[in-house]
């Protein structure tokens, strides 16, 4: 019985809230390599992040810089207080750290690579509202 209510929840709430309630909340960061900059406190990553159509990443700030390459589709800047950035395939570009900001993907989706800097000594992520 308890699977058929969860069951009809699940239906009922895909009905009321739309397909858009379909796409999770944003994508994460498939992360590839990390290593640590020798005598330093320092570290070096480097991920990939495949975002689907539309999707949005929430926003957030980092402690260190990330450099963004988009391999396919068309990715979006959006910072706090700035004009929205338009990256296409084949363009890079820096984030600055402690920007608030956030990003999406348009109509086909987005394929981007970034690395990073981070000091493990403090967040490199930090949730924005």
């Amino acid at each position: 019985m308890k699977k058929v209510i969860l069951t009809f929840c699940l239906l009922f709430s895909s009905l009321v809230y739309g397909a858009e309630s379909t796409i999770p909340s944003g994508p994460k960061t498939q992360v590839l390599q990390r290593i640590d900059v020798p005598n330093t406190t320092y570290q070096e990553g480097m991920g990939t992040v495949r975002y689907l159509p539309y999707q949005i990443k929430p926003s957030q700030s980092q402690s260190g810089p990330e450099l963004i390459y988009v391999i396919s589709g068309t990715w979006y800047y959006i910072a706090k207080d700035k004009p929205e950035k338009i990256v296409e395939q084949g363009q890079s570009f820096q984030i600055p750290p402690g920007e608030i900001h956030s990003s999406k993907a348009g109509p086909k989706g987005a394929t981007v690579v970034a690395a990073w800097v981070l000091d493990k000594t403090v967040p490199f992520v930090k949730p924005e509202k």
